[in-house]
């Protein structure tokens, strides 16, 4: 699974080093627990800053694509939620 992180500032300011780093440790429980998963690994990686926030000046979540689908909307417990049901068997 291929998440891309935004670093934009305000994505920053909205938790988005803390997201990433949560992203990638999931790799920590794939690998001590390979049989509960489907995927082998967890691939979190930094995204340039589309500026998604410019769009909306109440902007609160952080830019998060999992797969090559972009969620705007999604809240950082809602992203590990999501990919947690994606991944686990």
């Amino acid at each position: 699974m291929k998440i891309q992180v935004c670093q934009g500032t305000r994505c920053m300011m909205n938790g988005s080093l803390h997201l990433y780093d949560q992203l990638n440790s999931l790799n920590e429980l794939i690998l001590l627990n390979p049989d509960d998963y489907l995927v082998e690994s967890v691939e979190a990686t930094p995204r340039k800053c589309e500026k998604a926030c410019k769009r909306d000046p109440k902007f609160k979540n952080v830019v998060v694509c999992i797969d090559g689908v972009c969620h705007e909307d999604m809240k950082n417990v809602e992203v590990l939620e999501y990919v947690m049901d994606k991944i686990k068997k």
